[in-house]
């Protein structure tokens, strides 16, 4: 059993699948402001809350990414499994280690958007974990 998430978005504007993890965060490809923020930070962190409860890590042995979503909760995880594994509590220090490790190829304009979504990922981690029910506050 692992968690996924079933969300998708593609800028209206390009085309290009993204999601707005916080407000105000536009299409990392042509900069228009997305129609809705979605908090694929707090879906990845209640399933890596999840995962570590059930499988003892954060990335189970077998993850199939089929949605968009899936693929920022699989980054997530692995972001996640470094800063576990590096004991280090620098966000800003991890990212740009795992910035280093993403082959980006042809799609380099998503290194800003991933540079400000890891810090705010791992810093919301180190809150510790938020019931996986209903939110509070």
């Amino acid at each position: 059993m692992a968690w996924h998430s079933a969300y998708n978005y593609k800028c209206a504007g390009c085309g290009e699948p993204y999601i707005s993890y916080a407000p105000g965060v536009k299409c990392p490809r042509c900069g228009e402001a997305g129609k809705e923020a979605y908090d694929i930070i707090g879906e990845a962190l209640k399933g890596a809350w999840f995962h570590l409860e059930y499988y003892g890590r954060v990335l189970p042995p077998r993850y199939t990414v089929s949605s968009l979503g899936d693929h920022y909760v699989r980054l997530s995880f692995l972001a996640l499994e470094a800063f576990l594994e590096g004991g280090s509590q620098d966000a800003e220090g991890v990212t740009r280690a795992i910035m280093r490790r993403i082959d980006f190829r042809d799609h380099e304009y998503l290194r800003p958007h991933l540079e400000g979504y890891f810090p705010l990922l791992l810093r919301r981690f180190q809150q510790g974990p938020t019931p996986t029910g209903k939110e509070t506050g």
